[in-house]
C-alpha cells in the first residue's frame, strides 16, 4: 500500500516537474515578442496624445488596430 502512494506521489512530482519546464520554455518562447508588443502599443499611444490634427490620430489609430490585430491571434476574425 506505501509503495502505491508513494508511486503516486512521484507520478504527480514528475507531472509538475513537466509542466514546469513547458512553462518555463513557453515563456522563454514568446518573451521577446510580448515585449516588443508592449514597447510598440506604447510607442503608438505616445504619438495618438501627440497628434496635432485628426487625421494625423487617425492614422495612428489605425496602427494600433493593425497592431492588436498582428500580434493577437483570432481577433483578426472580429475586426476586418
Amino acid at each position: 500500500m506505501k509503495q502505491n502512494n508513494l508511486a503516486q506521489l512521484e507520478n504527480i512530482f514528475i507531472w509538475f516537474v513537466l509542466f514546469f519546464i513547458i512553462l518555463l520554455i513557453l515563456i522563454a518562447f514568446w518573451y521577446k515578442p510580448i515585449i516588443l508588443f508592449f514597447k510598440e502599443r506604447k510607442y503608438i499611444k505616445m504619438e495618438i496624445k501627440r497628434s496635432t490634427n485628426c487625421k494625423e490620430q487617425l492614422f495612428w489609430k489605425n496602427e494600433l488596430k493593425r497592431l492588436y490585430l498582428n500580434y493577437i491571434p483570432g481577433l483578426g476574425k472580429f475586426f476586418k
